[in-house]
């Protein structure tokens, strides 16, 4: 739908008919995915406290970067949905 807002700008004005509407959209599935990252630090947490994963260098690497991604990652969509609305006030 982003691509909408640089090609077809009617069509993607009429999908969002107020900066609420927009905003809403936008950060609900920013919200799940940061619930859905949540869920998978705790899992790694969890393995983390296992024998068998504590000491596997593999799984310490994914943990160490996911954990980055999890907190980088939010702020990175944040950042591009606020670049999104503020071309989209700029435009309308």
């Amino acid at each position: 739908s982003a691509i909408y807002l640089f090609v077809k700008f009617g069509y993607y004005m009429n999908q969002w008919p107020t900066y609420a509407s927009f905003l809403r959209d936008q950060l609900d599935w920013l919200a799940a995915t940061t619930v859905y990252i949540v869920i998978v630090l705790t899992a790694m947490q969890l393995g983390l406290l296992t024998d068998q994963l504590k000491w596997d260098g593999s799984f310490m690497a994914a943990s160490y970067g996911f954990s980055v991604f999890a907190i980088i990652g939010p702020l990175i969509g944040i950042f591009l949905i606020l670049l999104a609305f503020v071309v989209l006030v700029l435009l309308y």
